[in-house]
């Protein structure tokens, strides 16, 4: 196997990874006044837009907590009927700059930016 094709692809791929920005897109506006506290709590998916996690399961929910360190405790948890089994991915997000807006960054998924609709 040949290691410059490799190491290329690594090199790109982390090269993609370090110009995310956390930024909405053009047109998106940061909502003001954010209260974390209201978004504390276990929410039930409605509808989704498909993500690696959550991919073929059921059930979904993320449940939002407070950190004794200021930052965000995250739980997704998902049915697999496939496997007749319960997954879960935890992970936790912090606040990014001044608040507001209301950004975070979390190390499993990345930059999250709240926005009105």
């Amino acid at each position: 196997m040949k290691l410059w094709p490799v190491l290329t692809g690594v090199a790109v791929s982390l090269a993609l990874v370090a110009c995310r920005s956390p930024t909405p897109p053009s047109g998106v506006t940061p909502i003001n006044h954010f209260d974390a506290s209201r978004y504390l709590g276990k929410w039930y998916e409605v509808a989704r837009l498909e993500n690696r996690f959550e991919r073929g399961l059921e059930q979904v929910t993320a449940t939002y907590g407070k950190r004794q360190d200021g930052g965000i405790s995250v739980l997704n948890r998902g049915f697999d009927p496939q496997k007749g089994v319960w997954k879960e991915s935890e992970g936790k997000a912090y606040f990014t700059g001044a608040q507001p807006p209301p950004r975070s960054k979390s190390p499993s998924s990345g930059h999250f930016t709240a926005v009105t609709t």
